[in-house]
C-alpha cells in the first residue's frame, strides 16, 4: 500500500511478497474507487501522511489528514486524525474516527494505533508565525487523553511505553491464577497491561495469532514456540503452553505485529495442577458436575453450581443419595496430564481423604484435563467443603463444593 499525498490517494497494489504484477487494485480517497458512508461534507483526507493498516487488521486504515484541500477554501480548517473501515468487495469506506486536532499542519504528520486501543496523532508543523508541533492521544470514541506541543517541528512522533524497561508479563495457570509454574500442554494465562489492542476469542482450532497478537515461549533449551491462543484482551491472554516446551525457566514474550509489548518468565514443570472455578477466579465453587452411580448401575448427573453469567454463580448442594449410591465429582482442571501414574494423585474434600478414580486429558478442548474424585459418604450434611488435588506432591488451588 502506498500513500500518494499530492494525488490525495492511498493506493493498494498487487505486490504479493514480490511476486505480484504491480497493478493498482484500488485507490482510496476523493474521486477514487470507494464510496464513503459519511454525513461529513468533506469526509476525505488530502495531502495525507502515514496511512497504513492497523496491526493485525487488513480492513482498517489510520491516516493523518493534513487537510490542505479543505484549508484552501476554509482558512479555519484544521488537520485531522482519521480511521476508515474498508469493505473492499463492495468498495465502501466507513469512517470510524475523525478527530479535529485543533491545529493545521500543511506538510508533516503521523498516525499510530496504541496497544491500549487509543490513537496517537501528530501534527508535525503548524505553518505561520508560530513554529511548533502538536501530538494528541484520543480514545476510539475521540475523547482527548492528552495533547502536548513541543517547541519544534517534527516529521513524525510515536508514543513509547517506556524508554528503559519492557512492561511485565505475569504468567499463571489459567485455572488457579497462581503465578509460579505451568506445565507443557496446560492452559496458561499471561496478565499485564496493553497486551492486545482488542478482545478476541478463538474457536477450538486454536490459532497462534489473534488480531496481530501472539505469545512466544522460549524454553530453557533456547527453542522458541508460538502458543495456541484461546483469548486475547488488553489485560489477559489465555493460551496453551506449547507441547515439547522444555522444563526449566522459560521466557514469555507478548507480541503485537512485530513489536514485543510485554515480557516475563515462568517456570515450566512436569505438573502444575490447577482446578477451574465456575466464576473463573481461581477459587470458589468448582467447575464440573457430580455423577451419581446407583445400585442398579444407572447413572445421573447433578449440577454443582447455578447457571448464569460468570461472577454470579453459586454452589448447588450435591445429594449423595441412598446408602448404596456412589457420587463422583468430575472436575475441570489443567496441568496434570504429565503425571507419572494415577497412583501419584490424591485429593481431599473437606477434612476427608477422597479417592481419585481417573484423570485424563479432555478429548475436545486443548489443554483441558479432567479428574474424577469419589465423594466419601460420611461427608453427607457437611455443607460447603474445600476440594484440593495433589499430583506428584504438588498441590492445586482450592475450590469448593456444597454437600447436602
Amino acid at each position: 500500500m502506498f500513500s500518494i499525498r499530492h494525488q490525495d490517494w492511498v493506493i493498494k497494489i498487487a505486490y504479493n511478497s514480490g511476486q505480484g504484477n504491480g497493478d493498482i487494485i484500488w485507490r482510496l480517497g476523493k474521486d477514487g474507487d470507494f464510496g464513503v458512508r459519511s454525513s461529513d461534507a468533506a469526509p476525505w483526507f488530502s495531502h495525507q501522511h502515514d496511512a497504513g493498516f492497523l496491526p493485525g487488521d487488513n480492513t482498517t486504515i489510520a491516516v493523518f489528514d493534513n487537510g490542505n484541500t479543505r484549508r484552501s477554501t476554509d482558512s479555519t480548517a484544521h488537520s485531522r486524525g482519521q480511521v476508515f473501515q474498508l469493505d473492499e468487495q463492495n468498495r465502501i469506506a466507513s469512517p470510524v474516527l475523525s478527530v479535529d486536532l485543533g491545529v493545521y499542519s500543511s506538510a508533516l504528520g503521523s498516525a499510530q494505533k496504541l496497544a491500549n486501543g487509543n490513537y496517537h496523532f501528530n501534527a508535525g508543523i503548524i505553518q505561520g508565525t508560530t513554529n511548533y508541533s502538536q501530538s494528541i492521544e484520543v480514545t476510539p470514541s475521540g475523547q482527548v487523553v492528552y495533547a502536548i506541543q513541543p517547541s519544534t517541528p517534527n516529521y513524525r512522533t510515536f508514543r513509547l511505553r517506556d524508554l528503559y524497561a519492557m512492561p511485565a508479563a505475569i504468567t499463571t495457570s489459567a485455572a488457579s491464577l497462581q503465578a509460579g509454574h505451568v506445565a507443557p500442554e496446560s492452559i496458561a494465562a499471561t496478565l499485564g497491561l496493553g497486551l492486545a489492542a482488542s478482545i478476541q476469542a478463538a474457536d477450538l482450532n486454536l490459532p497462534t495469532s489473534l488480531a496481530g497478537t501472539a505469545v512466544n515461549l522460549r524454553d530453557s533449551d533456547g527453542t522458541e514456540r508460538a502458543a495456541p491462543l484461546f483469548f486475547i484482551s488488553p489485560g489477559q491472554i489465555n493460551y496453551v503452553v506449547p507441547s515439547g516446551t522444555a522444563l526449566g525457566l522459560a521466557t514469555v514474550n507478548v507480541v503485537n505485529g512485530t513489536q514485543v509489548v510485554a515480557t516475563g518468565s515462568v517456570q515450566i514443570s512436569q505438573v502444575a495442577p490447577g482446578l477451574f472455578a465456575a466464576n473463573a477466579g481461581g477459587s470458589g465453587v468448582a467447575a464440573g458436575v457430580a455423577v451419581t452411580i446407583r445400585a442398579d448401575g444407572s447413572q445421573g448427573s447433578q449440577s454443582i453450581f447455578t447457571s448464569g453469567p460468570i461472577g454470579s454463580r453459586t454452589s448447588v448442594p450435591i445429594d449423595l443419595g441412598g446408602p448404596d449410591d456412589q457420587v463422583n465429582l468430575m472436575l475441570l482442571g489443567t496441568g496434570f496430564r504429565g503425571a507419572a501414574t494415577l497412583a501419584s494423585f490424591s485429593a481431599k474434600i473437606g477434612d476427608q481423604d477422597a479417592q481419585v478414580l481417573a484423570a485424563a486429558p479432555d478429548s475436545t478442548i486443548p489443554g483441558l484435563d479432567l479428574v474424577n474424585i469419589r465423594v466419601p459418604r460420611n461427608l453427607a450434611g457437611h455443607g460447603q467443603s474445600d476440594v484440593v488435588l495433589t499430583v506428584d506432591g504438588v498441590t492445586s488451588n482450592t475450590v469448593t463444593v456444597n454437600i447436602k
